[in-house]
């Protein structure tokens, strides 16, 4: 019936919702994966044809349930993009963020999504965490985004958490670099 409306009728949108609606069937009879990731494909190709960003980033979660982790972690990485500059659902972002980052701990452009995300959600001890969690990642492979997040953790320390000693030895760190 979906691919009646998919291409007979030409209804992407219904089609999406009746691809769904075969995925939540699948999922009770306890089918293969191979069968989910079928349908998941279908919402999201369709998803993305009409437009319909809050369903793709579901279906992109979902199908990263599925994938191995590192297949997993385009997906994800791409619905808290969607989440985030898309939707401005910095919450939603922050959550599929953090099960990136349980697959890839070091992936620095995770940890700089979830930083911009913390920072518009005023979230300073996450920021704070996810700053540290980026200079440990980082190690000694980019000396001046090292320098970047480390001037922001002080900026952070000191400003919003009123952790000044703490903020200190960021900005001393700062200037031992030669």
């Amino acid at each position: 019936c979906a691919e009646l409306y998919e291409g007979g009728i030409g209804d992407p949108t219904r089609a999406a919702e009746l691809y769904e609606l075969a995925y939540v069937a699948v999922v009770a009879q306890e089918l293969p994966a191979a069968e989910k990731l079928k349908l998941l494909e279908r919402v999201e190709r369709l998803s993305r044809a009409v437009g319909d960003p809050p369903k793709l980033a579901m279906t992109l979660k979902r199908r990263a349930d599925l994938l191995d982790p590192q297949l997993a972690r385009q997906q994800l990485f791409e619905a808290a993009t969607i989440e985030m500059h898309g939707l401005q659902d910095y919450g939603a972002a922050i959550a599929t963020l953090k099960r990136l980052l349980e697959l890839s701990p070091n992936d620095i452009a995770a940890l700089r999504a979830l930083g911009e995300a913390c920072e518009r959600q005023q979230r300073w001890s996450d920021l704070a965490e996810t700053l540290e969690r980026e200079l440990a990642a980082l190690g000694t492979t980019d000396p001046a985004r090292s320098l970047q997040a480390r001037f922001k953790l002080g900026v952070v320390l000191d400003t919003h958490l009123e952790l000044a000693d703490e903020a200190l030895v960021q900005f001393q760190a700062i200037l031992d670099v030669k």
